[in-house]
């Protein structure tokens, strides 16, 4: 966020207005820190209600509605396995299918996240103009609608990499990727560079 201050000039007011008739400056000094904890535990119930609506906008437009969590990563598993298992013959030490849908996983997340977020502040450009609606609320709670597709694709990944017996110990530290990937994503948006 930005701090704003406001200075007088020094030009003498019209006759009659006083202090109000003084023209106001506006002064723009950056801020120390873009965005802290505490504003992003302030803004909680905003970011609930923005992921919520756009969790619902998200799957309210496609025909499959919330189906479409499931059957797009698995649409994109076909074609991984036609392209780099059947044309390409990729081996890996792991079953492909595994393989393939742990890289979809944390791929697809990222891409939403990213493409989502991203926009997010554009689409919702009336918001941040017209009212005090936080900025950094749209792009957190894009990234927190699209953690219910993360799930799905999660589950969807450790019941095949169970089924095919390459389920390691080592899953259990999947809560701590998904957190890294969530600041990952947090932090590598282009708009918060300017």
């Amino acid at each position: 966020m930005t701090k704003i201050g406001l200075q007088r000039r020094a030009a003498t007011p019209p006759a009659g207005l006083g202090e109000l008739g003084r023209p106001v400056e506006r002064v723009i000094r950056p801020a120390k820190r873009r965005l802290r904890a505490r504003d992003v535990i302030a803004m909680a119930p905003i970011v609930r209600t923005l992921a919520a609506r756009d969790f619902k906008v998200k799957y309210k437009q496609s025909a499959l509605g919330p189906l479409w969590l499931v059957f797009q990563p698995l649409a994109l598993l076909a074609g991984f396995l036609v392209a780099f298992r059947g044309l390409a013959d990729v081996t890996t030490g792991v079953p492909y299918t595994a393989f393939a849908l742990v890289g979809l996983t944390v791929w697809s997340f990222f891409q939403a996240s990213m493409t989502i977020g991203t926009a997010s502040v554009i689409t919702n450009m009336n918001y941040v103009r017209f009212t005090p609606c936080p900025r950094p609320a749209f792009p957190i709670a894009a990234v927190i609608a699209s953690l219910p597709s993360f799930a799905v694709t999660a589950f969807g990944a450790l019941l095949a990499a169970g089924v095919t017996g390459s389920l390691s110990p080592r899953a259990v530290l999947m809560p701590l990727g998904l957190v890294w990937l969530f600041v990952l994503t947090l932090v590598s948006w282009p708009s918060r560079r300017r």
